[in-house]
């Protein structure tokens, strides 16, 4: 995925720097400021986080909103909770799946057959 993204900010590494914070972190563009969620986040709280100064921030989305791909992709992320660590905590148990291939198809689909497997055995 990010290798469809990098050539918009090829000669700008701070600014690439910056993009892949925010898809990390699921952080979206919004009339050129960043929302995680609901919530605003200031130019400097993402330079901070990104180690770069203010102005790279702020060029990162000019850049986003020049190019039509580009913003779309980036109104559209969306933080996501991952309760892995938290889990045992609550007394919830937590399946992480990591693949060996994440191009290879059914990853999910065979999580959920030997889960139903599971669950139709214990249940006899």
């Amino acid at each position: 995925m990010w290798e469809k993204l990098r050539p918009a900010f090829k000669g700008f590494p701070a600014q690439e720097k910056v993009a892949q914070l925010m898809v990390v972190h699921g952080l979206r563009v919004q009339e050129e400021r960043v929302f995680a969620g609901p919530i605003e986040v200031s130019d400097t709280a993402m330079a901070r986080a990104a180690g770069v100064d203010r102005r790279v921030v702020t060029a990162t989305l000019r850049t986003i909103g020049k190019n039509p791909e580009l913003l779309r992709f980036f109104e559209r992320l969306m933080p996501v909770c991952h309760l892995g660590e938290v889990a045992p905590l609550m007394g919830w148990g937590a399946i992480e799946i990591i693949p060996t291939s994440a191009s290879k198809p059914g990853i999910l689909a065979g999580v959920w057959a030997q889960s139903r497997r599971r669950a139709s055995a214990s249940a006899r």
